[in-house]
């Protein structure tokens, strides 16, 4: 790899002399593997939500065991290269977009706070009724509120004190080391617990666990029949010592408390079912606005620990000018693809087929164990991800084939929020009500069928203009004026080496 100059880090001072406004990218300005990657992006997206507009989202983190013949394969499938993947490729180029808003401000000695800051509350605005009006499962406050970190961040960068912070490389070992953490904690605790657990005590531990389940099983199935809702009932007293109690009454204790978690699950997933598969839309919308009430004090955390990390990965990408150099480094890109798609297939199929055995559900440690690699796995492959479309971008024989991806990716929030209208309508209640009725086989059809219209259809508006919809609302609220949306060329780019 090529020693290269990375570019200085640009100032965030909020006024300009000049009093000259940023404007957005025109086409031919933009990164167009930037697009591509969005486009592909977009593909994940939707083979992975799918799946939650006909399923609770109080399973999400569950397995769906009793799966047979090809709907187990599309959901093994699904799991191994697309579970967690899209959305941390899609925080990858959102952390190098806000690079390159951030580069592009300083280059005219322009104020980007209050712009920046307009485009996140105008996302998080999207977010919240994206959430409330079609799918609580939305991404889009998580995002912006880690652009907000990113400001806090790029703000710490000029401080006086930490002049090392204004490097590229500053950015870079926040973000492996943060990245880094929780796997190594998990570790740790792995560690700690193989230490102080010999093999005899492990399958004590899960011969108890199996009885405890039959007997909660028996539980639910006894309270549904005599009309008891053990939600209702007082919780298992948690400071009742079960060491000091009989076997019997230790697996009773045990039974009772497991029985009255997964009845709270099942009242949760029932509760969502009636509220989205009836035909009235306020009433499905009322319960979402729980849901995100329930949710939204605990994303702030979330960011931190699972975006964050990515979002500075990728402005690393752009702010060392790797990105815009990609054919100097084709190596790193090629370990990217290589180690990223290798070792991450690797780790996500041992973690799946771990998951899907019956012995995780009885032995937590194992569980644990198995969603710990599933979770290094998803990080790696979507690394693997972009080394390896950044590869395919710089070849000749590739770049007619990766450009139908750019018109879905210049329209990304458009088509995000687009495959949500579509399958509301299609699962839900105020539609055709098909929620839990459909295969998984049949729901992948329904995703060939999506992303062929989006691909036509982002095709064809941008032949008129140069924003999708939703990007142009977005962009008139980010640069405070209203932006002109008529195209002026009918021609689109399309992929080229050098980008």
């Amino acid at each position: 790899m090529q020693a290269t100059t990375s570019p200085p880090i640009p100032s965030t001072e909020l006024s300009s002399a000049s009093g000259e406004r940023l404007q957005p990218l025109a086409g031919n300005q933009r990164i167009a593997l930037l697009d591509v990657l969005r486009g592909f992006a977009l593909i994940g997206i939707l083979l992975a939500n799918i799946e939650w507009f006909s399923r609770p989202m109080s399973e999400l983190g569950l397995v769906e065991r009793g799966l047979t013949g090809s709907d187990f394969s599309v959901a093994w499938l699904v799991a191994v290269f697309v579970e967690g993947k899209f959305y941390k490729l899609f925080s990858l180029l959102f952390g190098m977009g806000f690079a390159v808003m951030l580069i592009r401000a300083s280059d005219k000695s322009l104020p980007f706070n209050a712009m920046f800051s307009r485009r996140m509350l105008m996302l998080f605005a999207f977010g919240v009724l994206h959430a409330t009006l079609l799918w609580t499962g939305d991404i889009l406050r998580a995002y912006a509120i880690g652009g907000f970190y990113m400001l806090g961040w790029v703000w710490l960068m000029h401080r006086p004190r930490w002049p090392g912070l204004k490097k590229p490389e500053a950015t870079l070992k926040l973000s492996l080391t943060l990245m880094s953490l929780p796997f190594v904690l998990m570790l740790i605790i792995g560690s700690i617990f193989a230490l102080t657990h010999d093999s005899a005590e492990m399958k004590k531990e899960w011969q108890e666990r199996l009885q405890v389940e039959v007997v909660a099983d028996q539980m639910l199935v006894d309270a549904k029949a005599a009309g008891v809702d053990l939600t209702a009932e007082t919780q298992s007293d948690e400071s009742v010592d079960v060491d000091q109690l009989s076997d019997q009454q230790r697996l009773q204790h045990l039974a009772k408390a497991r029985a009255e978690v997964k009845a709270e699950r099942e009242k949760d997933s029932q509760a969502e079912i009636h509220a989205l598969t009836q035909s009235e839309f306020w009433s499905a919308t009322a319960f979402r606005v729980q849901q995100i009430a329930e949710e939204m004090p605990f994303e702030p955390l979330m960011v931190l620990i699972d975006l964050l990390p990515i979002f500075l990965f990728g402005y690393w990408l752009i702010a060392s000018g790797i990105i815009q150099r990609a054919e100097q480094h084709r190596v790193l890109f090629k370990s990217m693809a290589w180690l990223g798609l290798g070792i991450g297939l690797m780790l996500n199929a041992i973690a799946i087929v771990v998951l899907y055995h019956p012995a995780s559900q009885h032995v937590s440690i194992l569980g644990k164990a198995a969603t710990s690699l599933h979770m290094l796995g998803q990080t790696t492959m979507a690394a693997g991800y972009l080394g390896f479309f950044v590869l395919l971008a710089h070849s000749v024989r590739w770049q007619r084939w990766l450009g139908w991806l750019i018109p879905m990716g210049r329209m990304a929030l458009t088509n995000y929020l687009m495959q949500s209208v579509i399958l509301s309508f299609v699962f839900y209640g105020q539609g055709f009500g098909l929620y839990d009725q459909l295969s998984r086989l049949e729901q992948m059809m329904i995703v060939a069928a999506i992303l062929v219209g989006q691909c036509v259809f982002s095709w064809l508006w941008l032949q008129f203009f140069r924003y999708g919809p939703m990007e142009w609302l977005w962009r008139s609220v980010t640069y405070w004026q209203v932006q002109p949306i008529r195209r002026q060329s009918m021609a689109l780019e399309q992929v080229v080496p050098t980008v």
